[in-house]
């Protein structure tokens, strides 16, 4: 179910694309930019949780990821990397609901803000503080202890799937 919904996001954020590029009203060429970036994204996390297929779980208190990917049981670098661009993807997203807003009162109550300068600058604000966070917050270990392989089993065993990747622990204890 979950690669169905993954993969009608991809194909509507493409088409969305599409008509916001070849199909815009005047209307709506002052939110050109802003429906163009959150499709992107929308699009960007689709394809990375369609790759990585993380399953969250909490753990004995700690916060947990199965990665069940294209990756999972072949390469655990690859695996890795796909588990931590989903997880900077998820947060962008996260971080980008307060960008649109700035992006708002920049455009409208600063008349000399209205430039692609200003947008860039807004993004690359909010994918180096998303970069920053993902980085030093969800450390992702591949070092996986003990007491999570039987859990992480059961998990396997009560969804059916053929194989289970890694169990990853996310960031420090949860109390």
């Amino acid at each position: 179910m979950e690669g169905t919904v993954n993969t009608l996001s991809i194909l509507f954020n493409v088409y969305l694309l599409y008509l916001i590029r070849c199909h815009s009203a005047f209307g709506i060429k002052l939110y050109q930019y802003l429906l163009t970036i959150d499709a992107l994204l929308d699009l960007a996390l689709s394809i990375s949780a369609f790759i990585a297929q993380p399953v969250l779980l909490t753990i004995d208190g700690y916060s947990s990821l199965i990665s069940n990917g294209f990756f999972a049981g072949r390469s655990a670098a690859f695996d890795s990397f796909a588990v931590m661009v989903y997880l900077t993807i998820v947060h962008t997203n996260i971080i980008w609901i307060p960008v649109q807003f700035i992006y708002r009162y920049l455009f409208f109550c600063k008349a000399n803000a209205k430039s692609t300068r200003s947008t860039i600058f807004v993004i690359t604000i909010a994918v180096v503080q998303s970069a920053v966070t993902i980085f030093f917050t969800f450390c992702v270990y591949g070092e996986v202890r003990e007491e999570f392989q039987p859990i992480g089993h059961h998990v396997l065993e009560l969804n059916s799937w053929p194989h289970i990747g890694t169990v990853y622990v996310l960031g420090r204890h949860i109390v």
